[in-house]
């Protein structure tokens, strides 16, 4: 079993939930729900040995009915920075 799948079975197991519990996993940036309309949309990262993987979910439903979830996707992702200028006006 490839590490890839080892991660899609332990999140069909237990969610998000599930890394972290052993020395070869763990949530690294677990997101959070953003509603967009008819669907929810959230994407956590997890590590898994010496990879991470990211995790992207979907539902639709709603808090007083009862959320469907679709399958996730999941992928193998690598950590990189970026820099962002921001223009700020100032009064002189």
């Amino acid at each position: 079993m490839t590490d890839l799948e080892t991660v899609k079975e332990m999140f069909e197991n237990d969610d998000v939930d599930g890394f972290g519990h052993d020395n070869d996993s763990e949530v690294i940036d677990s997101g959070d729900w953003t509603d967009d309309g008819k669907y929810s949309h959230c994407s956590s990262v997890v590590r898994y040995k010496d990879k991470f993987y990211q995790i992207d979910q979907s539902r639709s439903g709603s808090y007083f009915t009862d959320y469907y979830y679709n399958d996730p996707d999941i992928y193998e992702v690598s950590r990189s920075e970026k820099t962002v200028v921001q223009v700020v006006w100032t009064k002189v």
